[in-house]
């Protein structure tokens, strides 16, 4: 049960994202309209959330700055992130770092079946718990992976002491909305 009384506030980035049909690395092609969704739902979930994305006039190709790696924490998104971070109590902000990935890196770079998967860098206490409510309402198709270090995730969680967890989506059509239930709830009972 979602409780009405406290609004948290949720911070959803989208370091990498396909604009103007060029995409620079396979990867990250529909993470921005997922994320769009996601940001509609938590709305709806009695969620304050707060989208930052690379965008016009800042925006930046991975191929020049992989806005995920700690030497990209100079560009203009980043800077974003970290003014957003320093804003209001630290109890009630949480961060998702929002991905894609495409059909035939299932089964490869990701498990097989994958349509929804929970990643973590350095740091997995926020992403493992995340995992053990997603994979109640998401369980065929979600899988826990350790990962490569996101530096988002890991400035808001060792520098700002703020839950953050990095969710990588299938490229195809995949259902958010238990997605966005089960941050909100996640959200909420924090």
């Amino acid at each position: 049960m979602i409780d009405s009384n406290t609004m948290p506030r949720i911070i959803i980035t989208v370091p990498h994202r396909c604009v103007d049909g060029i995409d620079d690395n396979g990867c990250d092609k529909n993470a921005y309209e997922y994320a769009k969704e996601l940001v509609k739902y938590l709305r709806q979930y009695k969620c304050s959330v707060k989208f930052i994305t690379s965008r016009a006039p800042h925006f930046i190709p991975r191929s020049q700055c992989d806005l995920n790696r700690k030497q990209c924490r100079s560009c203009h998104m980043r800077n974003e992130v970290r003014k957003a971070l320093h804003s209001g109590k630290k109890k009630d902000m949480f961060l998702f770092d929002i991905h894609t990935f495409p059909q035939c890196a299932a089964g490869t770079v990701f498990p097989a079946g994958a349509e929804l998967v929970i990643m973590s860098g350095n740091t997995k206490k926020f992403a493992k718990d995340f995992f053990k409510l997603i994979k109640r309402s998401v369980p065929a198709s979600s899988h826990f992976m350790a990962a490569a270090v996101n530096d988002i995730i890991e400035e808001a969680i060792v520098d700002f002491d703020v839950p953050a967890v990095l969710i990588e989506f299938l490229d195809s059509t995949v259902d958010v909305r238990p997605v966005a239930a089960t941050i909100a709830k996640w959200c909420h009972a924090s």
